[in-house]
């Protein structure tokens, strides 16, 4: 096995998910960090303690949450319109025994003159 094919590799396990179990993160190849900065948490002031390790492990936590927080938010979002689309359907079966009625009746109406 050539060690130069390989890719670098981070796995990720007992993620806070109810989704995710293990995630495997694969790096770049010959990426260097000028400022160790975490993708989308740019107010963070803390610098991580074990330089390479604890950063990577911290990015690959970070694009997983951002993952699973954008299942959730379209999850709610489903949900939402579910809840909408059930208020529209009990809407029309009430307008739709209404007018039931009102034709009843005036057909009845009808039939007696």
């Amino acid at each position: 096995m050539d060690i130069q094919n390989m890719k670098n590799m981070v796995v990720l396990k007992n993620l806070p998910s109810n989704l995710i179990e293990e995630a495997f993160v694969v790096l770049k190849d010959n990426v260097k960090v000028h400022k160790e900065e975490l993708a989308g948490n740019k107010k963070e002031d803390n610098k991580p303690k074990s330089k390479n390790r604890d950063y990577v492990i911290k990015e690959a936590e970070m694009i997983v949450k951002d993952y699973v927080s954008k299942i959730e938010n379209k999850q709610t979002k489903v949900a939402k319109e579910k809840i909408k689309l059930e208020e529209k359907c009990k809407r029309l079966k009430y307008a739709t025994i209404f007018f039931s009625m009102f034709s009843f009746l005036a057909t009845i109406a009808l039939l007696i003159r």
